[in-house]
């Protein structure tokens, strides 16, 4: 058995939530995650999920929203069943949740979710009430979730990342293509030497990282610029004035850009092995 952090999002510089995911190296399939509070000197498992959970979202009050591996979002020990949750996100101080047919809107208390549109999405972001996804059909959707429409991609690019700030800016991922823009549309601004995984708005920058080469910044003449390649990062977050950045073996936080805090997978491991020594089986609950 192998362990590796999945998406993770900061509460503040030294305040993180986190998915931790242990998994068979022979079967990557046969997995469990846990629920991560980390703290200064501190890590907490505070749940174990069957299989692997794709995505988790804090609302305006700190309450943590986790999508499970079994198509279940939990929040504050409910559950809540749902037909093909795909992913999830802060939105309006609760959480939106894109599912195979619709959006699902989680007020910030956690209870249960109101209809939102037929939308199919794969992708999403939002700043406030403001969505931006991308549709089953490669459309990029922008505007509030009552009214999501499409707005123009350069090129008719595909988008597979993307990311809203919270001035309303858009940055995108299409392979190896880097978009930015807003309300009106994105065009291509650069071109990695390799894929990138994700995106970020951050202090004005536009960041994007790859988990082979690591993290990069789009510099004033429109390269592709290390700026931490040892974080070769699969999601970028960004709250409370803090950018986090996760790759299977660390977390790094940071609120300068400069002065970067990580932790790494031995404390996870540790508690791991102390206290969910038995890994979950199909048969078991979708939680402990």
């Amino acid at each position: 058995m192998a362990v590796r952090w999945g998406p993770a999002v900061p509460l503040s510089l030294t305040e993180l939530r986190a998915l931790g995911v242990r998994f068979d190296e022979e079967a990557e399939h046969i997995a469990e995650t846990f629920v991560v509070q980390l703290s200064p000197g501190k890590l907490e498992i505070v749940d174990q999920l069957l299989g692997v959970a794709p995505a988790l979202a804090v609302c305006a009050d700190g309450t943590l929203m986790v999508l499970d591996g079994r198509e279940v979002v939990h929040v504050n020990g409910r559950k809540h069943k749902l037909a093909a949750p795909r992913t999830l996100a802060p939105y309006a101080g609760g959480a939106l949740l894109a599912a195979e047919d619709r959006l699902w809107v989680f007020p910030p208390d956690g209870s249960s979710p109101t209809r939102g549109p037929r939308r199919a999405v794969r992708v999403l972001s939002c700043a406030g009430e403001t969505v931006a996804a991308v549709s089953d059909h490669g459309d990029l959707l922008y505007g509030p979730v009552g009214d999501l429409r499409p707005i123009p991609v350069e090129g008719g690019a595909r988008i597979t990342a993307l990311a809203l700030d919270a001035e309303l800016q858009i940055v995108a991922a299409a392979g190896t293509q880097l978009l930015t823009g807003d309300a009106r549309g994105v065009r291509a601004v650069a071109k990695a030497p390799f894929e990138i995984h994700a995106v970020a708005r951050f202090r004005g920058r536009t960041l994007f990282s790859s988990r082979a080469f690591g993290l990069f910044q789009l510099d004033e003449d429109g390269r592709a610029a290390p700026l931490k390649p040892s974080l070769r990062a699969h999601t970028l977050a960004v709250n409370a004035g803090v950018l986090l950045a996760a790759s299977d073996l660390y977390l790094g936080v940071t609120d300068d850009l400069i002065d970067w805090l990580t932790r790494d997978l031995g404390a996870l491991t540790r508690a791991a092995e102390q206290r969910f020594a038995r890994f979950l089986r199909p048969e078991d609950t979708a939680g402990v």
